[in-house]
């Protein structure tokens, strides 16, 4: 009796875990790092159905933090590609969220393709891909096949779309960090936040030139290739960001303030490189002018002039 009243609070306890909702299961699973997230599936055969079905898969810097050093020895290297392809494999159900950090010292690319390949068709919605590695990670063929993507990050890779490809027609947040573009495609005219910064080729995505678009925040950071038309079809942006200190530009890439701000009537925060700009208006009388414009700021090398309403 003495024993049964010793461990009864803990089978109590843990019935009460595997007795809660799934969903609350699921948000306990993703505050734990994903290889002890993995190690619940040994408890039992309900918590290895769990895991296996369990949506998000986070291979984060912290991940690979825990497993090994920054010396990254042969053999850890191997098992480090072995554990995140079987987490991969035995996962039969969909997964929602894909978040793969590559470090500087370790060259995971080829296994990266299996991986991408792997979720392609797992109905996969939020992808991150931060390639910290020397090389330009090229995302394969099957990445365009994610069709239900809302969120996508993506940093030191190219995207090389297939020829036929309609776009991503589900975006609603795009990152895009050391990425180059090397032919037509599309984002969606769903797509409300662009982020592009030190990217290459941004003058082939079709999402900036569609009058159909829903884009609300637009921030380009150093990216080339700009073509002041794309700004033709904004009608709807709130916000504008573009620090284009590091682009070469010529005349004809000189725009009117007045122009460009005349393009986003429901424009609220404009931020943009003075060099790139002819303004036949006071900087004051567009903030008068502009109902919904509250803040502008103009910058050149070293100097930053701000106006609020």
């Amino acid at each position: 009796m003495e024993s049964d009243a010793k461990t009864s609070p803990l089978d109590c306890g843990s019935d009460r875990i595997s007795n809660l909702p799934r969903n609350v299961i699921d948000l306990i699973l993703d505050c734990l790092p994903i290889r002890d997230a993995a190690r619940t599936s040994i408890l039992s055969k309900p918590w290895r159905d769990v895991w296996v079905m369990h949506p998000t898969l986070v291979f984060n810097l912290q991940f690979f933090t825990q497993l090994c050093s920054k010396t990254y020895a042969n053999a850890m290297v191997v098992e480090i590609k072995r554990i995140i392809s079987n987490i991969l494999l035995v996962h039969n159900a969909p997964i929602s969220v894909f978040q793969l950090f590559i470090p500087p010292h370790l060259n995971l690319l080829p296994e990266t393709d299996f991986w991408i390949r792997n979720i392609s068709n797992k109905g996969v919605r939020k992808l991150e891909l931060l390639n910290k590695y020397l090389r330009t990670y090229r995302m394969p063929s099957y990445f365009f096949s994610c069709l239900e993507l809302t969120n996508l990050t993506l940093s030191n890779c190219s995207l090389d779309p297939p020829r036929g490809f309609r776009g991503f027609n589900n975006l609603l947040n795009v990152k895009l960090k050391k990425v180059k573009i090397t032919a037509d495609m599309s984002f969606g005219t769903l797509l409300k936040e662009l982020n592009l910064s030190h990217c290459t080729g941004i003058g082939y995505l079709g999402c900036l030139s569609n009058r159909n678009n829903n884009l609300r925040k637009i921030k380009i950071f150093d990216s080339g290739d700009l073509d002041w038309q794309l700004f033709e079809c904004i009608e709807k942006v709130q916000l504008l960001t573009l620090e284009l200190k590091g682009v070469t530009h010529s005349r004809n890439e000189i725009i009117n303030l007045d122009t460009l701000v005349g393009n986003m009537p429901g424009i609220k925060s404009l931020c943009i490189d003075v060099c790139f700009l002819k303004t036949f208006k006071p900087v004051r009388s567009l903030l008068d002018q502009k109902f919904a414009l509250t803040t502008i700021s103009l910058r050149k090398t070293g100097t930053k002039s701000k106006w609020q309403r």
